[in-house]
């Protein structure tokens, strides 16, 4: 009778053991996906294109839709995208893409500091010149306030 009290109670014991193990397992990888499936990246859209125009003075346009990837390390995803070029240009788009996976590092995201670990970039068309000045098209200028602009003179306007 004494075996069979060890022997159930050794049964409960893996029980016990293989439900939490489950739920440490399982549970993660369960918020994960129900994250990765509610979550609507696009509407972040017109975010990133601000951002992105504030700090280089060009135009991104995303055509495609914004997604996370289902994976253990988080993978943002853009498909057809473009990215301005310079002005003066031989050509509107310095940078055209199909797609962009953009994979980040985890444990970083939880200190709130960004760490890109893998960046794919699916027929790209990248197009780098200079102008008649020298200058390079890979060199960014945010745009200039309003106010640090100089105010055209009078002189200058005719009037």
């Amino acid at each position: 009778m004494a075996s069979t009290d060890t022997q159930r109670g050794r049964g409960r014991g893996w029980r016990i053991l293989l439900i939490v193990v489950a739920v440490v397992i399982l549970l993660p990888i369960l918020v994960l996906i129900g994250f990765a499936t509610l979550f609507d990246a696009d509407q972040y859209k017109p975010q990133i294109v601000a951002a992105m125009k504030n700090a280089t003075g060009r135009e991104l346009t995303i055509n495609g839709r914004i997604g996370i990837g289902l994976s253990l390390r988080p993978t943002l995803e853009v498909s057809d995208a473009s990215f301005a070029n310079a002005p003066g240009g031989s050509r509107p788009q310095m940078v055209t893409l199909k797609r962009l996976e953009l994979q980040l590092a985890l444990l970083p995201l939880l200190s709130r500091q960004v760490e890109v670990e893998r960046l794919v970039l699916v027929a790209p068309d990248i197009l780098l010149e200079t102008d008649a000045q020298g200058r390079p098209n890979w060199q960014f200028a945010p745009p200039q306030p309003a106010s640090a602009q100089p105010a055209p003179s009078a002189a200058a306007s005719g009037g």
